[in-house]
């Protein structure tokens, strides 16, 4: 992966965590549906990395082909605000904060960005802390999802619960309008991580 593909990850809001994936294996054959999925599966499925190397691939491509690498820019549809990457359980929390100080301005610009963007990517959902039916961030998380249900907006999203627990939290709702927009598919459960990570050499 070139080193200028990283650059314009970060500055989709893609984390350091996320970006020691790109150039990991790809361990689930899912065709890449440019209308959007989500991916559910355990923990160690590789959810995530299999959305950023599918994300980086994409911007590797245009970045390679420039006749300058090191000065490109992102290819035409993919450039800040028109893709996001949003950790969800982190912002969640940051928005409930962000609403106690009373910095509604900001949550404003927060919620407009990820109501509008081109390309929203929800990574993790259902991990954040939900305390009741009138909890800040679920209100948030259903004025994104009503909205880019009723504009046809694509959705990208990770989940490690079911889509039966995912109801419960969210709603039934909520949930279907998700599923609608972008159906989920399910992947391998078995921690991918643990199964790759190089083990050390027995004792002789």
């Amino acid at each position: 992966m070139h080193p200028r593909t990283i650059e314009l990850l970060l500055r989709l809001g893609v984390g350091p965590k996320e970006l020691q994936h790109v150039n990991s294996p790809v361990f689930h054959s899912i065709p890449h549906d440019p209308t959007g999925y989500g991916l559910i599966g355990g923990t160690g499925a590789v959810k995530t990395s299999q959305i950023v190397r599918r994300l980086a691939e994409e911007i590797d491509a245009f970045v390679t082909s420039q006749a300058e690498p090191d000065k490109a820019g992102l290819p035409v549809g993919y450039h800040w605000p028109y893709v996001r990457w949003v950790d969800w359980p982190v912002r969640a929390e940051f928005l409930k904060r962000m609403s106690a100080m009373s910095c509604h301005k900001e949550i404003d610009l927060y919620i407009s960005e990820w109501k509008k963007t081109g390309i929203l990517v929800l990574d993790d959902i259902g991990q954040e802390r939900i305390s009741s039916e009138r909890d800040y961030a679920l209100g948030v998380l259903g004025e994104v999802l009503d909205t880019r249900y009723r504009f046809g907006l694509p959705i990208f999203w990770t989940s490690n619960l079911e889509p039966e627990q995912l109801i419960g939290k969210y709603g039934s709702r909520l949930m279907s309008r998700l599923f609608e927009v972008s159906p989920f598919i399910k992947v391998d459960s078995k921690d991918q991580r643990l199964k790759n990570r190089k083990r050390p050499p027995k004792a002789t």
